[in-house]
C-alpha cells in the first residue's frame, strides 16, 4: 500500500454522510475533559462545604508495594460519603 491510497479516519452516524474523524475525535477529549474538570471541582467545593455534598474527593497514598514501578504517590479518589459501598 502507498501513502496516495491512505485516506483520513472517516465515521457515520446512521443515515448521514461519512466525515472526518480527526476534528470529531478533538470535540470529544474535549468534552470528556470539560466533565472531568467540573465533576472535580464540585467535588472539591462539596468537600469544603458543610454539610458535605453528595461527593467529594479525597487524596490517599499509595503504598511503595502497590506504585507497579512508577514514581506515583498519590491518587485522587471520588467519594461518596454517605453510601456504603
Amino acid at each position: 500500500m502507498t501513502a496516495q491510497h491512505l485516506q483520513p479516519p472517516k465515521w457515520a452516524v446512521n443515515g448521514e454522510e461519512p466525515g472526518n474523524l480527526i476534528p470529531e475525535m478533538h470535540k470529544m477529549m474535549g468534552t470528556i475533559i470539560d466533565l472531568a474538570e467540573e465533576t472535580f471541582f464540585i467535588g472539591l467545593q462539596d468537600a469544603i462545604e458543610q454539610p458535605a455534598g453528595p461527593f467529594q474527593y479525597a487524596v490517599t497514598e499509595v503504598p511503595p508495594d502497590a506504585r507497579g514501578g512508577t514514581q506515583i504517590r498519590y491518587r485522587l479518589v471520588l467519594q461518596f460519603p454517605g453510601r456504603s459501598n
